[in-house]
């Protein structure tokens, strides 16, 4: 048994604490995520053909204007395995979700992270707010 008496579950218990804290910061801090998942083939396919584009050192975000806030990332399979195409979703979805709020209008997003060596969160936290900035989204 480990020391910590979990019989292996440390993780789950990890991962539920950290959602349970994200939960009460966001309350105090304000800082509702006011976006929704975009999951329709269709409606990425739309984004692709009539969607405009922005470009940033390492990403490339589609856009359309809409009523509510969707956001997308599609990582493919040149990023390396699922483990690493994984951790930029969740890096590029984190820079997203603190920058929401500083959007002006509602825009259906997809955004498509560019083959690089390295990925951090403070170079996809920074195209991102820059991208806002510039496109006046």
């Amino acid at each position: 048994m480990p020391e910590n008496g979990l019989c292996g579950c440390s993780f789950y218990l990890k991962t539920r604490e950290i959602k349970a804290y994200k939960r009460r910061i966001s309350k105090v801090a304000g800082l509702k995520v006011e976006y929704k998942r975009l999951k329709k083939q269709s409606e990425m396919q739309n984004l692709f053909k009539s969607g405009s584009r922005a470009f940033s050192g390492s990403l490339t975000l589609l856009y359309l204007p809409a009523e509510e806030n969707y956001f997308a990332v599609s990582v493919g399979k040149k990023h390396g395995k699922s483990v690493q195409r994984n951790r930029i979703k969740r890096l590029v979805r984190e820079a997203f979700r603190l920058n929401v709020n500083k959007m002006k209008g509602t825009y259906k997003i997809v955004c498509l992270p560019k083959v690089r060596d390295e990925y951090s969160f403070a170079t996809f936290d920074k195209d991102v707010q820059e991208m806002i900035r510039r496109k006046k989204l």
